[in-house]
């Protein structure tokens, strides 16, 4: 990988690693303190509630006293990995595959 102490440049070496400078120098800055307690309520209801979405679990952090968007909702929810569980589409129609018969 990319390292500072070679005598390549460091822009050389991302160019022949195919690799975009600003991806090397790129820094994630840890989560909020509040965040994260909202991602802990969040996952508690989501262990109860599987079945609600962001706009369930906004409603139920709301009686709770959160005041919240259900963009941030969703934005948590896509961090932890988080769908709602519901029955996907088509899936009461049968099948045509005739090589199943």
């Amino acid at each position: 990988m990319v390292n500072r102490t070679e005598p390549l440049p460091v822009r050389r070496q991302c160019e022949l690693l195919d690799l975009p400078r600003s991806t090397f120098y790129y820094r994630p800055r840890p989560a909020a303190e509040g965040d994260l307690a909202l991602m802990r309520t969040i996952d508690a209801c989501h262990l109860q509630r599987p079945f609600y979405g962001s706009r369930r679990l906004r409603d139920w952090l709301e009686d709770l006293g959160y005041v919240i968007s259900r963009k941030k909702v969703q934005r948590l929810m896509r961090t932890m990995g988080l769908t709602a569980l519901y029955p996907k589409r088509n899936l009461s129609k049968r099948q045509h595959d005739p090589a199943i018969i």
